[in-house]
């Protein structure tokens, strides 16, 4: 909540906000719906795919993984669902924590296809998010100890 409101000191017009991607840290998302109730949120596909995956045994994690993505990267909202019920009627009965790792959320892993079809590769993962922290991340640290460097020469 901290976060949030930081971010409303800062400027950030808390009713702008659209959407949320997140990963299903526990106690985020209702933390994310309160400070900015206007916004919906997805979840994140990668992280779920991956928890879906690991629920399936090694040598069909390839094919269950396939069906995955005909779900993720159908055309339409429809078309993904259809794609789902598939996913559920073929792997169900195998592996049903899997499916039902992918069906609690299901509305939420497809809130992207709300938004313009331009950014939906942007929408469907925090992955691009953590990439660009990682990064901040790493330069930020090199900074730090480049200066930590240049003071202990100057000493």
């Amino acid at each position: 909540m901290g976060l949030f409101g930081d971010l409303a000191e800062g400027g950030l017009n808390l009713e702008a906000v659209e959407l949320g991607i997140m990963d299903r840290l526990p106690g985020l998302e209702p933390f994310f719906q309160r400070s900015f109730p206007r916004a919906q949120t997805q979840s994140c596909q990668k992280h779920a795919k991956a928890s879906a995956c690991r629920r399936v045994r090694k040598q069909e994690r390839e094919l269950f993984s396939k069906d995955l993505n005909a779900i993720f990267y159908a055309p339409t909202q429809s078309a993904a669902r259809t794609a789902f019920f598939a996913l559920k009627q073929q792997w169900g009965r195998l592996f049903p924590s899997a499916v039902q790792v992918i069906e609690k959320d299901l509305d939420s892993l497809l809130t992207f296809f709300q938004f313009d079809p331009t950014y939906w590769t942007m929408l469907r993962t925090t992955n691009p998010s953590e990439r660009l922290n990682k990064e901040f991340k790493r330069r930020a640290n090199t900074m730090e100890v480049t200066e930590e460097k240049s003071q202990l020469i100057a000493v």
